[in-house]
């Protein structure tokens, strides 16, 4: 116990568990905007979860891109 009388959890007092909890939810957020045009015009796709292939999505050609997040 602190000496305010408080009790602290595992994760408040080593911050391990708070902080993989975080990461895990870091790891699963994407977000990344695909134009097929310079300088981020043209068509876009936003893309949210994982891609392996943005050919499977309908774009044949990647001019630009932004990344917002993500691993």
């Amino acid at each position: 116990m602190s000496s305010s009388g408080e009790k602290k959890t595992a994760s408040q007092t080593d911050g391990k568990a708070a902080q993989s909890k975080k990461s895990e939810m870091g790891m699963m957020s994407y977000r990344m905007y695909v134009f097929d045009q310079e300088n981020f015009q043209g068509r876009m796709i936003e893309i949210n979860a994982e891609c392996m292939n943005v050919c499977e999505m309908g774009m044949d050609r990647v001019r630009s891109l932004r990344v917002e997040c993500g691993p």
